[in-house]
């Protein structure tokens, strides 16, 4: 089992094949614990580390990897991660709807504003 606390580390300082090491035993464990650490791995510097992070992610449970997506949408600060972000709402498809998937019943379930884009973008 991986230490997550050792896998924040790596992803902040370890060489980029160690990055890329931990991201993929991140994803693979489908821990609900190892979504932050994939979260932070979205925004590294290296496109390789970036794209495992969003391809671990995207086939995480949809029901605990939702809402931490939304909060990384609603993240003022940094343009990368809510880009990632609806990446992997795109690639987790529609799942990533509420079950009548209307635009007005996803305004109920997503923050005003996001239920449109997401909707467009798994349009």
């Amino acid at each position: 089992m991986i230490d997550i606390r050792a896998a924040i580390l790596s992803l902040r300082s370890g060489e980029e094949s160690e990055r890329r090491r931990v991201v993929d035993e991140l994803g693979r464990s489908g821990r609900p614990e190892a979504i932050v650490p994939l979260l932070i791995a979205v925004t590294d510097e290296s496109w390789p580390v970036r794209q495992a992070a969003v391809e671990r992610l995207a086939v995480l449970d949809p029901d605990t990897l939702l809402p931490q997506l939304e909060q990384a949408l609603r993240d003022d600060e940094d343009a990368a991660l809510r880009n990632a972000a609806m990446e992997i709402y795109v690639k987790v498809g529609p799942a990533a709807v509420p079950p009548t998937s209307s635009r007005t019943s996803a305004s109920l379930f997503f923050a005003p504003g996001l239920a449109e884009s997401i909707c467009s973008a798994l349009s």
